[in-house]
């Protein structure tokens, strides 16, 4: 299991027991909204992305902090320092590239948990260690959990922005993942404490290409 929640693990467990499709991947699931952060010179800068958990797993960790007799603005900020601590080991579930080739990303920034409409909803932001031209270099994204535990999806293709006002020349593509019945078999077939392959999250990753003038 991803340890992205580490302080509401037995909120997971417990959601994990009493939900009915327990036996398969993926267990938790997370809407996504992202946008790329374009600099001064129309480079890609970063990346910030916007997760809303499900209702279910939101609930049983807002439940885990009543529980505990936190205050729910305390316990998400620490919880928050914590999910970007376990994620930076996981370079925050973020594969950016550049020509085909993975970039180095830096320290996440500008990041907040809260809770909307009675889910919670994580927001931060990935910047590249070095922005890329995408006039010149093709440019994609994908988020995903490695493990296919949870199943990060952007809610639809208006979920994707580009952030700068230099940026009307520029378009970010979606290309929907489309895994074969053998990888949807074999993740289906994952029961709660088991790992699929390293590559199984990508698998069933979204992948965003970002076009400017080309």
């Amino acid at each position: 299991m991803t340890a992205i929640l580490r302080r509401t693990v037995a909120a997971l467990a417990a959601y994990l027991a009493v939900i009915s499709v327990a036996g398969a991947h993926p267990h938790a699931w997370i809407d996504l909204r992202s946008t790329v952060v374009l600099n001064g010179d129309g480079a890609v800068a970063a990346i910030r992305v916007e997760w809303t958990f499900d209702e279910f797993y939101s609930t049983f960790v807002l439940e885990d902090i009543a529980r505990a007799g936190e205050d729910t603005k305390t316990a998400l900020r620490k919880v928050n320092e914590e999910n970007l601590g376990g994620l930076r080991a996981f370079n925050y579930f973020a594969d950016i590239r550049a020509d085909g080739e993975r970039i180095g990303l830096a320290d996440a920034t500008d990041s907040s948990l809260k809770v909307y409409k009675d889910r919670l909803r994580m927001v931060f932001t990935i910047p590249l260690e070095t922005p890329v031209d995408p006039r010149t270099t093709l440019v994609e994204y994908a988020v995903f959990d490695p493990s296919y535990y949870i199943e990060i999806l952007h809610f639809d293709e208006n979920a994707i922005t580009i952030a700068d006002a230099s940026s009307g020349s520029c378009s970010a593509d979606l290309e929907k993942p489309n895994p074969d019945a053998e990888t949807i078999s074999l993740a289906a077939s994952l029961g709660q404490t088991e790992i699929g392959p390293d590559n199984l999250g990508q698998l069933f990753a979204e992948v965003v290409t970002v076009r400017c003038g080309r």
